[in-house]
Parts: C-alpha cells; structure tokens; sequence
C-alpha cells in the first residue's frame, strides 16, 4: 500500500457538499488490492443475485450490508461471497448483501452516513483508520472487543498497530485478508545456468549486488536478462517502502514528531536503487522488460529475482509450467534484518450510524477473528487472515504458492507510510533520483520538507467532531 491522499474534515451534513466538491478524498489502495474498474451496479445479496442472502437465510430478512471495492467480475468478489455464505449458512437471521463502490473512497459512505442510512459494514485499507476515524464514518469497538475477550496478542504486529491506532485503549476493524510486502521470489533455472547454487538465497544487500553483476546479460546493447530491478518492485512508493525497510530505515521519529523520509537509512536505501538505475539505465531496461508484467518476466528466465504479490504467482506458472520458483526473505543491509515484512490488505469496520450494530458486529468477529470465519477466509478468498490463530495459516502453508506468505506474514513488523504520515505524499522527488535528475539527499530532503507542512496543516485543523452530529 503506497498511496495516501488528503485528510477530509469530519463528515457532517452541513460540512458534507462542501467536502465532496472538494474532493478530498483518501486514495488509499493495497498493494496486492484487485484493480478498480467501471462503475459496476451493487451486487446482489450473498448467495446468488436475487437472493436474500446465503443458504438457509431467513425469508424477508433484511440484508446486512457490506461496503466492498471490488467489481461483480472480480474473483476476490466471489471469494468473499463465498466466505460470507458460509457465515449466513450458520446465521440465517442474518443474511447479507456485498454493495460494490467503484471508484473506491470514502465519499459515499460519507453519503450515506450524512443521510442517516449507511451500510453496517465497511471494508477499508487498515492505514485508512487515521482518517476515517477521526472523520467519525466508523465505529469504535473496544466494548465488543473486550467483551468478545479478545486482546491485541491474537493478532500479528502490524495488525494491531492499525486496529489500535490512538491508543487509549481503542479498537477500530478487524481483518479480513492480510497482504504481507513482500516475499522474495527466484527462478532456479537462471541461478543453476549461471553456476550458481538455486537453493542459496542472498542474505544481504551486497551478496544481491554481486548476483546482480553476474547475472546481468545482454546483446546488441539491450538487455536480455538481468539480476533484479529494485525501483520496478510494483511501483516507485513500494520500491522505496521496502528498500527502506531492508536497510532498517524509518519515515517518521516518533519522539521527535517528524517526518523522516531523510532518516540516513532511508538515503541509503533510495542511493542503492539509484545507484542500480544508474547501473542499468531504466530505459534501458524499459525497452525489453517494462511492458511485461515481473511475474512473467521472473518465469521467461529474463528477470532471476524479484518480490512478487500472491495473485502473480498463478500468472508466473501460467507462463512456464515447468517453473521451480525459490522463496524466502528480502536480503538486508545493517542494521536492518533479513526478511523484513511491511503489510497492506483490508479490514472490516462497523459504520457509524447504521442501527444494526449488534448483528453486523457478530459477522464482523466471525470472519475477523474467529476459528471458522478466518478459515473460510483462507479457503474462500485465498487470503492470509491477520488473526495469528486462525487454522487457515496451518491450511494455507501446504499450499506451495502460499507458504512462502503465511511465513512472510508471521514475521511482519512493519506498515507503509501512509500509516504515520496521513497526508498525500508526493514520490516525484524520489523518481526524479532514480531518472538522475537529481541527487538523492536533496530528492527526500524535499519528500521530508513537503510530506512535514501537510502533516503540521492537517494538525492545525479544528479537532475532528463526530458524523451528521
């Protein structure tokens, strides 16, 4: 998750049109998140279109109502039908209905709670709750949590660390499916044709750098195989994300209060993938590789290593089904450790306002936090649940395709940016670097600078106040 967007002031009636003429809106998007397409009309109830719901739901029942981005065509739409059926199989009185918003944001659900008849539930990207709580367009649920007797220690790192956001004891969604960013993927053939031994990953940043130099190959000047190409890890934010991460960098001091997109790790991070543009040249790079998704890049044996979400490795197979993919963590530089995880996904929250909270809430534990609904999770929606417990990670790891996340996910500690920094954060500084438009200091002296006078702007706000209140 990379994207971040400008903070909106508390949803009110009165504040409501003024708002949504402004557009501020937050784009926030998972990594791994399914494209957003056309518009699309509200999908029928679980279970089937013209149904009320899932087996066995009750007649004349009245739908709870789930808030989705993704599209009636999209497979992780069906996944969580299918999910949400086997919940309403064992609650008939609560039969439910998926209600797709395309493009994805919260201006509609601002809508409808404005107008006092929102959706009971609502899926967000778990970085969304810094705007979306203060906003007042979901409810806290300490109460039911603790009630629930459950505690922040079910859940991994990262989880907690959105679901708590605020402290004072707060709890505000539980998870639906967990993207851990990001496992790190090898094609053997490459490494074995290269003399190399396939089942000896790089532990560190400069064992990478010295496959990269040996398994670079080209013809004619172009490229027609290389190590690794670390600003195409799925977009310029998550490249630098991640190489942060893998050089023990940090984007905001927490005791100091400051934006820190110049911590001296971070420079060094954004210095090694300048560094490897400089290398390669990125138009180079671009003319042979740069119209073809990395997963297919990875399996045609033109790419020997590259991270990879879990929807591309189907892809990868696809392209080559003689493909032996190695797996394991992201090498490192100090004082930063090997495999180090930072996780996107989506969360589940109950809307403020809706008048069946009760029922909504019991969906929402079931498919968040319990034995079965993070299972069905697992089986259905081919997601890595966020409730450490679940059975569904035990399933999930006798999927070869899946193990290598189910262990990415365990050993998660981080989040993206967009969690501290609530702001929209503007990565042209960092591309300008990688292009050698510019030196790297200045680049992120400047993402400092500017990501800092948002955050002091959006601070200096009146406090937020509470939803059509």
């Amino acid at each position: 998750m990379a994207a971040a967007g400008t903070a909106l002031q508390p949803v009110t009636r009165r504040r409501l049109g003024t708002a949504l003429a402004g557009g501020g809106a937050a784009a926030l998007l998972s990594a791994c998140a399914g494209p957003f397409g056309a518009p699309a009309a509200p999908a029928p109830p679980a279970g089937g279109a013209g149904g009320a719901g899932g087996p066995g739901a009750a007649a004349g029942a009245q739908p709870l109502e789930i808030a989705i981005p993704w599209a009636e065509p999209e497979p992780v739409n069906a996944g969580l039908r299918q999910a949400v059926d086997a919940f309403v199989a064992g609650h008939p009185q609560s039969p439910v209905r998926l209600s797709v918003i395309t493009p994805w944001g919260p201006e509609r659900l601002a809508t409808s709670v404005a107008a006092g008849a929102p959706p009971a539930l609502t899926l967000l990207p778990p970085t969304a709750v810094t705007t979306w709580g203060p906003q007042g367009l979901i409810e806290p649920l300490q109460d039911r949590f603790k009630a629930a007797k459950l505690n922040g220690s079910e859940f991994f790192p990262p989880v907690w660390e959105t679901m708590s956001w605020g402290g004072n004891g707060k709890v505000w969604h539980l998870p639906v499916q967990v993207d851990p960013n990001f496992p790190f993927f090898w094609n053997k053939a490459v490494l074995r044709d290269a003399g190399l031994d396939p089942e000896a990953p790089p532990a560190t940043v400069d064992a990478l750098d010295q496959l990269g130099e040996r398994l670079a190959r080209e013809s004619g000047g172009q490229w027609e195989r290389l190590g690794f190409v670390p600003w195409s890890w799925y977009g310029a934010a998550n490249s630098f994300t991640t190489a942060a991460y893998m050089f023990g960098g940090s984007f905001f001091d927490r005791t100091r209060d400051r934006v820190t997109f110049n911590d001296p790790q971070v420079i060094k991070a954004a210095q090694w993938i300048a560094g490897w543009a400089q290398r390669l040249g990125p138009e180079r790079v671009a003319q042979p590789f740069g119209a073809t998704n990395p997963a297919r890049l990875l399996a045609s044996g033109k790419l020997a290593f590259h991270p990879l979400v879990s929807v591309d490795i189907p892809l990868a197979r696809q392209e080559n089904p003689a493909l032996q993919l190695g797996s394991g963590a992201l090498p490192a530089a100090a004082p930063g450790q090997s495999g180090a995880v930072w996780t996107g996904g989506w969360h589940a929250a109950l809307v403020a306002g809706s008048k069946r909270q009760d029922e909504a809430w019991e969906l929402l534990r079931w498919i968040g936090a319990s034995d079965e609904g993070t299972l069905a999770v697992a089986r259905k929606l081919g997601g890595l649940p966020g409730f450490a417990k679940s059975p569904g990670l035990d399933e999930l790891s006798g999927d070869a395709n899946m193990k290598a996340y189910v262990d990415a996910v365990r050993r998660a500690r981080f989040l993206p940016p967009d969690f501290y920094l609530p702001v929209a954060v503007d990565y042209t500084p960092f591309v300008d670097a990688i292009a050698g438009r510019r030196a790297v200091p200045s680049a992120l002296d400047e993402m400092t600078g500017q990501t800092q006078r948002q955050l002091d702007e959006r601070r200096a706000q009146p406090p937020a106040g509470q939803a059509g209140r």
